[in-house]
């Protein structure tokens, strides 16, 4: 039984042999299908000729792939499924005549719809898990030969910091020299492009100004820039180095004249007034010029009245200084404070003591004449207490009315009696009591 067996498989191999070499030898022999300029491949050698020419037909035999391989079509072919992709009907756009199922490369060119309608995961590979979020369509970032490199248009980009992709991981980040600043790549860089780096908002910037402006990182201070602290944000703007609109004096190293020189910065005008060493800090303010805080007088080189007759101070001689034969204040002046003044150098006082002291007599004065001058009895213009002679010339009254031992010296103790009579009836002179006494 099982030898006949073996005989039957070996007749029907040889059948099989012998139908496959008829059919070769006869396609081979009796006509070369190339010279139609269809040439037949891969599976198309081994399709009965009536499948493709129907009722012995040859002329007008259609070469379009779709022509035959289609659903309700003349032809016994094989037709693109409802499950295949949306594209169009060149089939060998992508498959070829060997395989239907091995498609090695897709012309992307007779692909209709979104490439997410494909590239889903299920018919092709799509997004990964760790693909940033993105409601691109895949081809505005990918190219159909390659996934990568990628090409990013970042409008499309969900609303998500830059550093969640730009993080070395995903994407390039921040190298290991970039400048100290908190995440936020959009505030200085492009979305065209990282480099170079147009505009830096320095809001975003970490550390002092220097770290970058050094004329390495970023510009830092030219050669002739004035000595200062290193404290760029003092005087400058993170919207423009220039101009400088102010200037904070606290970080300025130097004296005021290696910047205010008329070159650098504005300078002594020649209009001001002299001085023995320029050394502007002494009177005016860093914080405006015009109005000096005070003047340290040791510096001025000329005399009180070279300014102060309104040249270059408005503190001159009002309309109720009194009469002076100088136009040098600090006679009676001081340089602290114009008043009150606490000293009046008499010589250079011009007019009579009334002229000044007409409101100072006190009420217990003693009476004088009303033409009388403080100087006739009152020598020194130091002390007024001090009146070492009485002119009695120019003193009203009796004797006894000062010499009553409390304004004057009076009758000692001693003295003979003399009723009534006043002073002058013995005591002739006003200049001494001995003198020209007479009884």
């Amino acid at each position: 039984m099982i030898r006949a067996m073996q005989w039957c498989m070996r007749v029907l191999g040889l059948l099989i042999l012998i139908g496959w070499a008829g059919v070769s030898a006869a396609q081979g022999s009796l006509f070369d299908h190339a010279k139609t300029g269809f040439e037949l491949t891969g599976g198309h050698n081994f399709v009965p000729c009536e499948s493709c020419h129907i009722n012995g037909q040859f002329e007008s035999t259609p070469r379009e792939c779709a022509a035959c391989h289609s659903i309700n079509g003349r032809f016994n072919a094989t037709p693109k499924p409802i499950e295949h992709i949306l594209s169009s009907d060149r089939c060998d756009s992508c498959h070829n005549t060997i395989s239907w199922q091995a498609v090695p490369v897709v012309d992307h060119h007779e692909v209709f719809g979104l490439c997410q309608n494909c590239h889903n995961n299920i018919i092709a590979p799509g997004q990964h898990p760790e693909h940033i979020p993105t409601q691109n369509n895949c081809a505005d970032c990918h190219s159909e030969l390659s996934w990568q490199p990628a090409r990013f248009n970042h409008d499309h980009v969900t609303d998500r910091p830059c550093f969640t992709c730009h993080n070395n991981i995903n994407a390039i980040g921040q190298d290991a020299d970039h400048i100290q600043t908190e995440m936020q790549c959009e505030a200085c860089h492009s979305t065209v492009a990282f480099s170079p780096v147009l505009r830096v908002d320095h809001d975003f910037v970490r550390g002092s100004c220097v770290q970058c402006h050094n004329n390495t990182v970023a510009l830092g201070q030219p050669d002739n820039h004035i000595r200062t602290q290193q404290q760029c944000d003092a005087c400058h703007s993170t919207v423009s180095f220039a101009p400088v609109t102010r200037v904070d004096h606290d970080f300025v190293i130097g004296n005021c004249v290696d910047c205010h020189n008329n070159n650098i910065a504005p300078g002594k005008p020649a209009e001001h007034m002299p001085l023995l060493q320029d050394s502007c800090g002494n009177c005016h303010f860093t914080t405006f010029w015009t109005q000096p805080r005070e003047v340290d007088h040791s510096l001025v080189s000329d005399n009180c009245s070279s300014c102060h007759l309104g040249q270059y101070a408005d503190t001159s001689f009002p309309a109720t200084h009194i009469s002076i034969n100088t136009l040098e204040c600090q006679h009676c002046h001081n340089t602290v404070a114009f008043s009150p003044v606490m000293r009046v150098d008499h010589q250079f006082v011009a007019g009579t003591c009334q002229g000044c002291h007409a409101e100072d007599k006190p009420v217990d004065h003693i009476n004088v004449l009303p033409n009388a001058q403080c100087n006739e009895c009152h020598t020194s213009t130091e002390i007024w207490p001090s009146v070492p002679v009485v002119n009695h010339d120019f003193v009203l009254g009796t004797c006894s009315s000062c010499h009553n031992g409390v304004i004057a010296k009076g009758q000692f103790d001693g003295h003979i009696p003399t009723g009534p009579l006043e002073c002058d009836t013995c005591h002739k002179s006003t200049t001494s009591f001995l003198g020209g006494l007479s009884f």
